[in-house]
């Protein structure tokens, strides 16, 4: 069952391992300090969360941890690029336990016995166990596989026993998160009076002459400055100037990028992924469960983009077909399964530019409505709509050429809706419509359509395996114990044909 949410904010597949060589001094208390991983250490530091060092030790028990209840959910120890994510949600949950509890304790917010037991059997059970006992034949939540799992816990091993208490309590840390996120989102209240005030100053358009003279635009030999002058502002600024120690650097990177073992092996993973999600009974359970990203399950509306990955390979897309693997832009594998196809709510597409009334006499408005007939009189003769809404138009779609984008009847203001859905062509509306806001003159650039479409997406990333991972480690581990001094560093660079970069002013702090 998948009942932890992945949380994935990885920052690109090469990361740096570095051996460097000072230029100017050496930054050897580093190396030599007790929480260096180089040179060994009983009880090295990995990280810091909230002001609290991490060791190895507690980083490693974590991630055992996460592997194991990894096992229990799948019945399979996760493999090499799936120990990334476990890796991840490891941390994750190091910095709940560090961050998140202390806030907790503070507010006196809690998870009582009852409402667990409410969470895992009762009226409310949590989303993360309903999207995995499914019926099926219903595709509905069944609480009676809930209730068979639950009864058979009594005579299970202890180790799945002890995994149900993990679970429990992942369930009582996501309801607390819920609660705190909750108790933030409601802390503050904006008024009617603020939302109108947030919405015309969103769409009111204002028209400004800048005079702009560039520095550059003033030659130098305009200005004179003198030394006594230069020395008197450096005088009377110099917490503006100050720096601290640094240096300049050399060193090495050791790239660590996915081998084509590594390659070979997610091509492998995602072809029988793949091959299971044509015959799949429940789709979106599926690719939630397998895929690397998420959402992984899309509803698909009148004029919305389906993935570049899919129309790229794909040209027409049929229900209960599947497409892929395909290779991705940024080097991840791909696949899709259009899961359903059906009939719902009308969309269309629309252009206005917008008279605005609002605040006027019925004088005024009589000039307004004016103008429009006019303007509308100019598109009838030949006029281009976006230049005309770029020119006219009081609202914030004037900037695109009066676009609305594809919309729902129920969107609009109903003599809106009303006027755009009774067309039955393409084109111009013969006459203004009046809203509440003003006066509209509109063009309708796409007829309703109803066709959405659900698809599955699975995909796989492309990451160093720690087989990979650990090569590099070894690589860059054996540089630095054999380059004791500059020289020797220079020397091994060469020699293994590594390049050396370089960092000046480094600060010490960096």
């Amino acid at each position: 069952m998948a009942l932890i949410k992945e949380i994935r904010q990885r920052t690109g597949l090469a990361i740096g391992v570095i051996a460097g060589g000072l230029i100017l001094f050496l930054l050897g208390g580093d190396l030599l300090s007790p929480n260096s991983t180089l040179l060994g250490s009983n009880n090295p530091v990995v990280g810091e969360i909230a002001g609290e060092e991490i060791t190895y030790q507690e980083y490693v028990d974590k991630v055992e941890e996460f592997r194991i209840a990894y096992q229990q959910r799948t019945g399979r120890a996760p493999s090499e690029v799936e120990m990334f994510t476990v890796r991840e949600q490891a941390w994750q949950a190091m910095i709940v336990e560090k961050v998140f509890d202390e806030e907790y304790e503070k507010l006196g917010m809690t998870v009582s016995p009852e409402e667990l037991v409410d969470m895992v059997q009762g009226k409310n059970i949590v989303p993360e166990l309903r999207q995995q006992l499914v019926n099926p034949q219903t595709g509905q939540f069944d609480k009676t596989q809930l209730i068979a799992f639950l009864q058979s816990l009594e005579t299970a091993d202890p180790a799945q026993q002890a995994f149900w208490a993990q679970q429990e309590q992942l369930f009582a840390e996501s309801r607390l998160r819920i609660k705190y996120d909750n108790l933030l989102a409601t802390s503050e209240y904006a008024t009617s009076a603020e939302g109108k005030m947030e919405y015309k100053a969103a769409n009111t358009i204002a028209e400004a002459s800048i005079l702009f003279v560039p520095y550059y635009a003033i030659p130098d030999t305009a200005i004179s400055v003198s030394e006594s002058e230069l020395q008197s502002y450096l005088n009377e600024n110099k917490e503006k100037f100050q720096t601290g120690n640094t240096a300049n650097i050399e060193y090495v990177n050791f790239s660590i990028l996915p081998s084509a073992a590594d390659s070979a092996a997610v091509i492998e993973e995602i072809t029988q992924l793949t091959e299971e999600l044509k015959n799949a009974e429940n789709d979106s359970v599926f690719v939630n469960r397998n895929s690397d990203l998420r959402p992984a399950f899309y509803t698909f509306r009148p004029g919305d983009e389906f993935p570049e990955d899919l129309t790229r390979n794909v040209s027409e897309f049929v229900e209960g077909e599947t497409y892929g693997p395909f290779v991705t832009a940024n080097s991840t594998y791909i696949s899709f399964k259009v899961s359903d196809k059906y009939e719902g709510t009308p969309r269309m597409r629309a252009s206005h530019i917008l008279f605005s009334t609002e605040g006027l006499d019925d004088a005024a408005k009589a000039d307004v409505k004016a103008q429009a007939e006019e303007v509308l009189q100019d598109l009838k003769n030949g006029g281009d709509f976006a230049t005309a809404a770029r020119t006219y138009g009081q609202d914030g779609t004037s900037q695109t050429g009066g676009d609305l984008g594809w919309f729902a009847k129920e969107e609009f203001v109903d003599e809106f809706a009303d006027a755009t859905y009774a067309r039955r062509a393409t084109g111009l509306l013969p006459n203004l419509v009046e809203t509440e806001y003003g006066y509209h003159i509109i063009e309708v650039t796409e007829l309703p359509k109803t066709e959405y479409t659900k698809i599955a997406v699975l995909q796989k990333e492309l990451i160093a395996s720690d087989a990979t991972r650990n090569e590099a480690f070894r690589n860059a581990d054996s540089f630095a114990a054999e380059s004791g001094n500059r020289n020797e560093f220079t020397e091994n660079a060469v020699d293994k044909d590594y390049r050396v970069l370089q960092a000046n002013n480094v600060d010490a702090t960096s």
